[in-house]
């Protein structure tokens, strides 16, 4: 029996069927919640990393935007996490970005440095995948910003704070510096310093200045805090800039006078006046009679000074000693002069060193002392060297009288025989001289270190080459005159003697021949011992006298032939020709010296001068050639770059040159060669050198030239 079946009841089928649908159902919903929370952080990551780009974009225009520094450091900057990173450039950590990353990229437009591309790229992690984002943006170098200016007084911190005029305000801020000078009165504005052009426009960059000035008068000023310009502005500097005075400089100053008498001594050549402190020199007047020495203070304590003079003696003039009644001194005279260590308020203190120095247990040697602003006068008192007259005559070898002969006074030789004076002889030979007494300043010692020289220059009679007899000068021996002592009698019968040797004489010939063809050369020049003579159509030379005698001095002699076309020869050697033996002349005979020239050939240098990147030819280059031995020649190219050099030197050894020969050289010579440069200034210059070139060759060469810049 069938029974009907509930309305609420479902059958196995159903009910299975129900389940499948509730399952799917339920799939598809955790499928669709799954895609919307990925989607969700996709957009979350995507929102952030637009919102990181539009931050870092901002930050890099901010940093750029007035500085022209900071355009130019865009390339260099860095995204740091914090700002101890290199170079941060004042960028902001990204902390509050987690997980998220960025860097950029700087490259100049249009090859010009004025626009920059900058490229910032987000990297981030999604779903296991590395995610980026990128923004571009285009920046313009910003303009300079409108300078400002400074302005200020400067004042003394003297008495009643006057203005100083001409003080330098100088103003520095990394490699950058301004300076201006101060005025003596204030301006319209109040101030007597401003950095203003000549049109009045404002000179300084905006910036925090370090500001100084100094004057030859005052202290130097270093202001306490920078001084800040902004753009356009001007600011003034306070306080006032207060300067303190230097001590004023002291003057030490006299001239040189005879003793007792205050006239002035007409010239001290050879001589110095000198100003030392502490023994050691400050400061000198050479071949003066007056001085005038500027004694600097850095501060108000005296200072003490020695005023002398050294070699006195080589201006003919010396302090006297003996006369004052001091027995310590050693001399009569002082020969280096006066000096105020030894010479104090009248009285002579020989210990004292000559160029004063430290107190010895005594008076002070510096005895000239001086405070800022001083002018002090000192007159070192000098007198005539004492002489003593030497009556002689001058005569020849041969017992002649030597008319007009100069005599000349040498004192003294161990003070490297220093010029005292010259008389002239008169017709007989006679002279008198009056020489120094020398021992009243130096000790009496060696001739040849303490005595007074003289010696005699005159014109005699000798027997020259070519049996001539001339006059010739000749010099005396030296004679020594000494001890000389002030008030010593005249010294007469004082004979000086000038010698007279006759020349010994030879003769020279030889034959001059082509090296190449063994054929003698007219015309070369010949020159032996200063006497030029040229060879005749077989090559032969002679130096001989057109009477009688010999014509050439007796000796050893540098042997030189020349003739165009021919290299030079010289007998002691140079580049073409080994050493030979010197030419000899001997004493009344002819003795012979034969030489070989070797001919100069010729080639011809030809060339094109291009463009190393294109192979074009290039017109208006300089094109110059320097020959191995110093001759230069240059040419220019013309449209078709070529270029031409005729007649140029063969480089050594030619190759016609016979091998082995021990007459010369054959050590390679070449060229150092073509130098190339071009008018335009676009390429860099190039250089070739010539290591061969023989004659009749025409050498043929082809010269590039790079563009400024490139490979």
């Amino acid at each position: 029996m069938h029974r009907p079946r509930s309305p609420f009841a479902f059958t196995l089928i159903e009910l299975l069927t129900t389940v499948a649908i509730i399952t799917v159902a339920s799939a598809t919903a955790w499928i669709t919640v799954s895609v919307l929370t990925q989607s969700s952080e996709t957009s979350r990551n995507r929102a952030t990393a637009v919102n990181l780009l539009q931050k870092s974009l901002e930050e890099i225009r901010r940093f750029s935007r007035f500085s022209q520094n900071d355009y130019d450091r865009l390339s260099t900057c860095q995204f740091p996490a914090d700002a101890s990173s290199p170079n941060p450039c004042g960028l902001e950590p990204i902390a509050d970005f987690p997980g998220f990353t960025r860097s950029m990229t700087v490259t100049d437009q249009f090859g010009s440095a004025e626009l920059k591309k900058v490229e910032v790229t987000v990297t981030w992690s999604e779903l296991g995948q590395a995610r980026t984002m990128t923004s571009v943006a285009m920046l313009s170098r910003p303009p300079n910003p409108l300078p400002g200016n400074v302005i200020g007084v400067v004042r003394s911190n003297a008495g009643g704070n006057p203005l100083i005029p001409n003080a330098t305000i100088t103003l520095t801020l990394g490699a950058a510096t301004f300076s201006t000078q101060s005025a003596g009165a204030l301006s319209a504005k109040g101030v007597n310093f401003d950095f203003i052009d000549s049109s009045g426009k404002f000179m300084i960059p905006p910036g925090s200045w370090n500001l100084t000035a100094t004057h030859n008068s005052y202290d130097n000023y270093t202001h306490p805090s920078p001084v800040v310009v902004d753009s356009n502005q001007e600011v003034r500097v306070l306080p006032d800039i207060i300067m303190n005075p230097k001590p004023q400089d002291a003057t030490i100053f006299g001239r040189l006078v005879f003793v007792g008498s205050n006239n002035p001594i007409p010239g001290f050549n050879g001589g110095q006046i000198n100003l030392l402190e502490n023994g050691g020199l400050s400061q000198q007047t050479v071949n003066a009679n007056a001085f005038s020495f500027t004694v600097p203070f850095n501060s108000p304590t005296q200072r003490c000074f020695t005023v002398n003079t050294t070699n006195a003696y080589r201006a003919g003039y010396a302090f006297r000693v003996n006369s004052l009644g001091a027995p310590s001194c050693s001399f009569d005279f002082q020969a280096n002069g006066w000096s105020s260590a030894v010479m104090q308020g009248g009285t002579l203190v020989c210990s004292n060193p000559y160029n004063g120095g430290p107190a010895l247990g005594g008076l002070d040697p510096d005895t000239i002392c001086v405070n800022p602003g001083d002018r002090t006068s000192v007159n070192p008192e000098l007198e005539n060297v004492p002489t003593v007259t030497i009556n002689g005559n001058v005569v020849d070898s041969n017992g002649n009288r030597v008319p007009n002969a100069t005599v000349y006074a040498y004192w003294p030789r161990s003070a490297g025989s220093p010029f005292w004076g010259a008389v002239t002889a008169n017709v007989t030979g006679d002279f008198s001289i009056q020489v120094p007494a020398a021992q009243s300043l130096f000790p009496d010692g060696s001739p040849s270190q303490f005595h007074v020289m003289i010696f005699a220059q005159g014109q005699v009679q000798v027997m020259t080459c070519c049996d001539a007899v001339s006059n010739v000068a000749r010099q005396s021996n030296s004679v020594y005159i000494g001890p000389l002592k002030e008030g010593d009698p005249a010294r007469n019968n004082v004979t000086l003697t000038i010698p007279i040797v006759n020349s010994l004489c030879g003769n020279l010939d030889g034959i001059i021949t082509d090296a190449s063809t063994g054929s003698g050369l007219n015309a070369a020049l010949v020159q032996v011992a200063g006497a030029n003579t040229n060879t005749a159509g077989s090559g032969q030379y002679q130096y001989v006298c057109p009477g009688t005698g010999y014509r050439l001095n007796s000796g050893s002699y540098i042997f030189r032939a020349l003739k165009g076309n021919y290299y030079d020869f010289i007998s002691s050697g140079n580049s073409w020709y080994q050493p030979q033996a010197n030419a000899a002349v001997l004493v009344n005979q002819t003795k012979s010296y034969d030489a070989k020239l070797f001919p100069i050939g010729y080639g011809t240098i030809t060339g094109t001068v291009r463009d190393a990147g294109t192979a074009s030819p290039l017109a208006n280059a300089s094109v110059t050639l320097t020959l191995y031995n110093g001759a230069v020649m240059s040419t220019t190219t013309g449209a078709s770059g070529t270029f031409q050099f005729n007649s140029v030197l063969e480089t050594w050894p030619p190759s016609t040159l016979p091998p082995g020969d021990p007459y010369f050289r054959y050590g390679a010579i070449g060229h150092p060669g073509i130098s190339v440069s071009h008018s335009s200034g676009f390429y860099d210059p190039a250089s070739q050198g010539i290591p061969r070139l023989n004659r009749g060759e025409t050498l043929n060469l082809d010269i590039s030239l790079n563009p400024k810049g490139g490979m």
